[in-house]
């Protein structure tokens, strides 16, 4: 364990206010899938500016409902940015409306499809 780090480095949030998906570590990403940025861009968070080293794929397992049961499918990020020890990693609340899935506050879940004719994807 790295002393150094944030207690949430692990962890993963839903956030809506992220405009992009975010990992602290490349190695969280799918094995082959990191392009390194080819200019300097940078993730302000606060005061503070972190660089963003690239993006990848991110796959996490068993984070959505399918038709085998509650969650049986998994969650593919895309443009995921490498932001190294970023305090902890985020799924943009934005970036997943732009596939199509969308976050119900009522009941705390992600959900595809119209506000009357809906799949619950996850409960969070």
């Amino acid at each position: 364990m790295d002393f150094n780090a944030h207690t949430l480095s692990d962890s993963t949030i839903f956030d809506n206010g992220a405009a992009l998906h975010l990992v602290n570590n490349k190695e969280l990403l799918m094995p082959g899938s990191f392009i390194k940025s080819k200019k300097l861009e940078y993730v302000e968070a606060g005061t503070q500016a972190f660089q963003i080293l690239g993006t990848g794929k991110r796959l996490l397992k068993g984070a959505l409902n399918g038709s085998r049961g509650a969650r049986t499918e998994d969650l593919e990020l895309t443009e995921v940015a490498v932001v190294e020890g970023f305090h902890l990693n985020i799924v943009s609340e934005a970036r997943l409306l732009k596939s199509g899935v969308w976050y119900l506050g009522l009941d705390n879940t992600l959900r595809v499809g119209s506000l009357k004719e809906n799949i619950v994807l996850a409960e969070l």
